[in-house]
C-alpha cells in the first residue's frame, strides 16, 4: 500500500513563472483534448484547467501497432526495464550491503481508455512498481515516459507539469486525507497549486461539481474524513484525483477496504468515469473476481517480475503460466464450480535471496512432470516474457511453455 500525503502527489508546490517556451528538459505545455463539460460556475471552472495532450499522436499509433495493441489510442505511459533496489539495514563492516531488488526489469505499457489490473502475492512489489510510475520514487534503472514525455523522480517545474497528469488512488482513505481539512478543501488542493490563476470561487464550485459527480452532496464538503463512511471517503479520494484532469489513474488497492455492495459501487463509479474522459488506468488488486470486473489486461507479477500479460479473458480462461493457473483455481467459485485445485508447495522465496532461474520453479507445479533437462532450464536461465504462438497480445515467462514450442523465439 501506498502512504504518502496528498501533498507529495496530487498538489505539488505552485511552479515559478516562466516563459511560454520550455526550458531543456521541460514538457511543453499540452494540447486541449475532448471531454465532457458542465455547465454554470462548475462549467466556467473548467476552461481554466489545462486539459491534457491531443489523442491523437502519430508516433504513438505507430508504438501501438507495433506492440500489437489497438493503436488508434494514445500511449499514455510507457514503462521499460525498471529496477528498483532497496537497501535493508545499514552499512556493515565486513562483506557487502543487502539489497532486496522489489522491482526487476519489468517493462508494461498503458493506453487512453484502457484498464491494465496488475496482479500478484502481497510482497511482490506491486506497490513499489506504483510508486515508480507515479513519479514518488526514482528506478535504479530503465525508463518512464507520460505522454510520451519521460518522468524522473525528483522536483522542478517540468515533473510538476506531468505529474498532474498522473493521479494515485489509495488503498487507504482515510490515511490518504488530511484528518484537519474538510473534504471540499481536500478536493480543492489540486487546483489551489495548479491552477492558482482560476478565480478561488470557481475553484470552490468545481470541488462541489467533483463531489456531486462522485455521488456525494454539497454538505459533505465541510465534513472532515473521519465524518465519512469508508465508501463515501474513497469517493472523495477519487474527486480529488479528477480535480487536475488527469489523464491516467494509479489504483493500489482502491476497494479492499471496503465491503462487497460499497466495492461494486466504487468499481461501477470508475468505470464510468474512465469512460467519460477516455482515462488510462494501472488497477492493482489481488481480488482477480475485481480484475475480471474492470481490466482490459492483466498482467501477473511474482517476485518483481512480469510472469505473463494478456487480455483479460484470455488470462481467465486459457492461462499459460503455472502461477497464473494457481492464482485462478485459488479464487473462490459459486456452487456447482469444479473443485479443481493445484497446491503450491512451500513458502514465496526471500527476496533477499531470489532462486536463480525462473523465480517460481522451487514451486512450480509442473517440475516433477518435466525431464532432467527441463527441470535444469528453469533452475538456471531466467526467462523473458514472450508471445504466445496463435495468441496475439497474449505473453509469458515459462521454460517448459518455451520447450513445448507455445512460445515465440
Amino acid at each position: 500500500m501506498i502512504r504518502r500525503s496528498p501533498a507529495d502527489v496530487g498538489a505539488q508546490a505552485p511552479a515559478e513563472e516562466t516563459s511560454t517556451a520550455p526550458a531543456a528538459g521541460e514538457v511543453a505545455a499540452p494540447r486541449p483534448f475532448g471531454g465532457r463539460r458542465s455547465t454554470g460556475a462548475a462549467g466556467d471552472a473548467e476552461a481554466h484547467v489545462t486539459r491534457g495532450p491531443s489523442a491523437s499522436g502519430s508516433e504513438d499509433d505507430e508504438a501501438g501497432r507495433k506492440e500489437g495493441d489497438n493503436g488508434s489510442a494514445p500511449l499514455l505511459l510507457r514503462a521499460e526495464g525498471l529496477i528498483k533496489r532497496y537497501a535493508t539495514g545499514p552499512r556493515r563492516l565486513f562483506g557487502p550491503r543487502q539489497y532486496v531488488e522489489a522491482v526487476r526489469g519489468i517493462s508494461l505499457h498503458v493506453r487512453a481508455g484502457e484498464t491494465l489490473a496488475l496482479v500478484g502475492e502481497s510482497g511482490c512489489g506491486k506497490s513499489s512498481l506504483a510508486r515508480l510510475l507515479l513519479g514518488l520514487t526514482p528506478p535504479d534503472a530503465g525508463s518512464i515516459e507520460l505522454l510520451g514525455a519521460p518522468l524522473r523522480a525528483g522536483s522542478g517545474p517540468g515533473l510538476r507539469r506531468l505529474r498532474r497528469f498522473v493521479q494515485p488512488i489509495f488503498q487507504d482513505p482515510l490515511a490518504a486525507l488530511n484528518p484537519r481539512h474538510p473534504v471540499g478543501l481536500a478536493v480543492r488542493e489540486g487546483l489551489d497549486i495548479h491552477v492558482p490563476e482560476m478565480p478561488l470561487e470557481q475553484r470552490k464550485a468545481r470541488a462541489l461539481s467533483l463531489l456531486a459527480r462522485v455521488g456525494l452532496s454539497a454538505s459533505h464538503a465541510d465534513r472532515l474524513p473521519h465524518e465519512l463512511s469508508g465508501g463515501q471517503r474513497q469517493r472523495v479520494v477519487i474527486a480529488r484525483a479528477l480535480a487536475v484532469e488527469p489523464r491516467l489513474l494509479i489504483a493500489d488497492e482502491p476497494t479492499s477496504a471496503l465491503d462487497v455492495s460499497v466495492q461494486a459501487q466504487v468499481l461501477n463509479l470508475l468505470a464510468e468515469i474512465r469512460e467519460e474522459h477516455a482515462l488510462g488506468m494501472l488497477f492493482i488488486s489481488h481480488d482477480l473476481r475485481v480484475v475480471a470486473h474492470v481490466a482490459d489486461r492483466v498482467a501477473v507479477m511474482y517476485l518483481g517480475r512480469i510472469v505473463e500479460e494478456g487480455p483479460v479473458e484470455r488470462i481467465m480462461r486459457a492461462p499459460v503460466h503455472p502461477y497464473t493457473r494457481a492464482l485462478l483455481e485459488a479464487t473462490p467459485r459459486g456452487r456447482g464450480a469444479p473443485a479443481a485445485f493445484t497446491r503450491l508447495e512451500g513458502e514465496p522465496p526471500s527476496p533477499l535471496n531470489p532462486p536463480a532461474g525462473c523465480a517460481f520453479h522451487p514451486r512450480c507445479p509442473l517440475r516433477r512432470s518435466l525431464d532432467a533437462g527441463a527441470a535444469a532450464t528453469c533452475a538456471r536461465v531466467a526467462p523473458d516474457v514472450r508471445m504466445i504462438h496463435g495468441d496475439p497480445g497474449h505473453r509469458a515467462a515459462c521454460p517448459p511453455a518455451a520447450e513445448a514450442g507455445r512460445l515465440m523465439p
